[in-house]
C-alpha cells in the first residue's frame, strides 16, 4: 500500500491551535501517512505562494481545519491585509474544484475541538466531514482507502416465472395479480396489524384443508384485535360461503358475508378483490335463482370497478371461492 500525501490547511488562530494541528500532522506521519505542514518549513526554495500551490495541486487529498477564522478568511470577510496565506490556500481551493467540474473527490474538512460545522466553507459544506480526536480512525480509513464495509461482487440475476393471469373484464384488458404466499399479504396489512400475518397463514391452510368452520373461528377472534384487517375480512367471507356453498345464501348469512366485504373494501389494496366476491355472490344469489331484482345490484358493481382497480384483485382469494360458470364468466374470469 502506497502512502497517501496529505496537505494540511489551516488559520493560524493561536499557539494552543496551531499545536493541535502539528500534533495532527504528526500522527498521522506515525501512522504511515506523509502529511505536510507549513511547521515543518523553515522557507520554501520555491516560495511559500509555489509551496503552497504546489501541495494543493498534487497531494493526494487536502484537509481544511475549520475554524470561525478560517472560514472567515476563505469566505472574503477578513479585513484586508490579514490572513492573506488562507484567501489564496481557500482561492486555489475554489479553482481545483470549479476545473474538476465541481467534484470533490481530495478536499476534506476537519473540525477539532470547539469548531462547528458552520465554520465549514460553503464549497465544502457537501463534503463528509471529521470531528477529531473522536473520528480519527474513520478519517485515517478514508486517507488509506480502507472502508469499514466492503460492497459485496454483485451476483447473477434471478429468472422468476411469470405469476399474473390475463382477462378481459368489460371490453378492457388488465393483469391480476395472484399472490400465493404469506410474505405477498403484508402489502395489505397495516403497520400496527402486522402481528396478523401468522393468523393469516393458519387461516389460509386451514381453508385449503377444508376446515372451513375452524378457519372462520379463527378468523373472527383475530378480528376482534384487528377489526378492519381487508384480508381476515376476505378469508371470513370466504371460510363462510365455503362451509356450506351456495346453500349458506339461504341461511341469512349474507348480510354478515357484505359487511366483511365493506370492510375489505374500504382498504384501497383490498377494494377490488372485495368487489369480485361480491359480483360473484350477487350473480349466483340473485341470477342462478332467477331474481331479476338483483340487477341493479350488480350494475352497481361493475360500476365501482373501474380499469385502474383490476391489476389489484387477488386471483389467490378468487380460486378459493366456489363459484357458478356463470359468475365466473360474467367477470370475465372464464
Amino acid at each position: 500500500m502506497t502512502a497517501p500525501t496529505v496537505f494540511i490547511s489551516y488559520s493560524q488562530d493561536s499557539d494552543e491551535h496551531n499545536a493541535h494541528v502539528l500534533e495532527l500532522a504528526n500522527r498521522l506521519r506515525a501512522d504511515g501517512i506523509d502529511a505536510t505542514i507549513d511547521q515543518y518549513e523553515s522557507s520554501p526554495a520555491e516560495g511559500w505562494l509555489k509551496w503552497m500551490d504546489r501541495h494543493i495541486a498534487k497531494d493526494d487529498f487536502v484537509l481544511v481545519i475549520c475554524t470561525e477564522t478560517y472560514y472567515r478568511r476563505a469566505m472574503g470577510d477578513e479585513e484586508k491585509g490579514k490572513g492573506r496565506g488562507i484567501k489564496w490556500e481557500s482561492s486555489l481551493t475554489y479553482q481545483h474544484l470549479y476545473d474538476d467540474d465541481t467534484l470533490n473527490t481530495r478536499f476534506i474538512p476537519i473540525l477539532l475541538t470547539d469548531s462547528k460545522t458552520e465554520h465549514i466553507p460553503t464549497p465544502l459544506k457537501g463534503a463528509t466531514y471529521y470531528f477529531l480526536p473522536k473520528g480519527y480512525d474513520k478519517l485515517y480509513r478514508r486517507l488509506t482507502n480502507q472502508p469499514e464495509t466492503i460492497k459485496p461482487e454483485l451476483g447473477k440475476l434471478k429468472s422468476l416465472p411469470p405469476r399474473e393471469h390475463k382477462f378481459d373484464y368489460l371490453g378492457a384488458k388488465a393483469s391480476i395479480t395472484e399472490l400465493s404466499s404469506t410474505s405477498e399479504y403484508t402489502e395489505f396489512i397495516p403497520e400496527h396489524d402486522k402481528d396478523a400475518i401468522e393468523p393469516v397463514e393458519r387461516i389460509r391452510k386451514l381453508i385449503h384443508l377444508g376446515s372451513f368452520n375452524q378457519a372462520y373461528k379463527i378468523c373472527s377472534e383475530s378480528l376482534l384485535n384487528a377489526p378492519n384487517h381487508p384480508t381476515l375480512n376476505l378469508l371470513s367471507v370466504i371460510a363462510l360461503l365455503k362451509g356450506k356453498g351456495a346453500d349458506r345464501l339461504q341461511e341469512n348469512i349474507l348480510p354478515r358475508v357484505e359487511e366483511h366485504l365493506q370492510t375489505a373494501c374500504n382498504s384501497p389494496k383490498s377494494k377490488s378483490t372485495g368487489l369480485v366476491i361480491l359480483g360473484i355472490i350477487k350473480y349466483d344469489h340473485y341470477v342462478v335463482n332467477g331474481l331479476n331484482e338483483g340487477t341493479p345490484a350488480i350494475d352497481e358493481i361493475k360500476h365501482q370497478l373501474h380499469k385502474d382497480d383490476l391489476v389489484h384483485i387477488d386471483m389467490g382469494l378468487i380460486n378459493l371461492i366456489k363459484a357458478s360458470d356463470g359468475a365466473l364468466i360474467f367477470l370475465g374470469l372464464r
